[in-house]
């Protein structure tokens, strides 16, 4: 099994997450790779952000180890029928983390020296 695809199972099973896109990719360059996770939530999800952040990214820490890339995440819900994108700079963020349009920034190194 694949470190991406170990992150987004581990992520699957926490409460308040319904579904999990997770790939890794590079810009060709070398030890230029990033990881980008699509995180869909429950309401229950949507209301316990700053713990649920911090659980997904260890999950994403625990499965690839030291040497993760830097990387996004997204997160959405679904109201009936209809995708929601949560805006990033109204979630209440670990300290490090940046928001950038819907999308949380996680620069290189945080995930290594938030959970060594």
């Amino acid at each position: 099994m694949t470190w991406t695809s170990e992150a987004r199972q581990h992520m699957r099973e926490l409460e308040g997450v319904v579904d999990v896109s997770f790939a890794e990719s590079t810009d060709g360059l070398p030890f230029s790779k990033s990881f980008r996770a699509e995180v869909q939530l429950t309401s229950v999800g949507e209301q316990t952000m700053p713990e649920l952040i911090e659980s997904i990214l260890r999950c994403v820490y625990e499965a690839g180890g030291p040497s993760v890339p830097r990387g996004s995440l997204g997160f959405f819900v679904i109201a009936d029928g209809v995708r929601e994108n949560l805006r990033a700079k109204r979630l209440a963020l670990p300290e490090g983390l940046r928001a950038w349009g819907s999308s949380v920034t996680v620069p290189d190194g945080w995930l290594r020296r938030r959970f060594e």
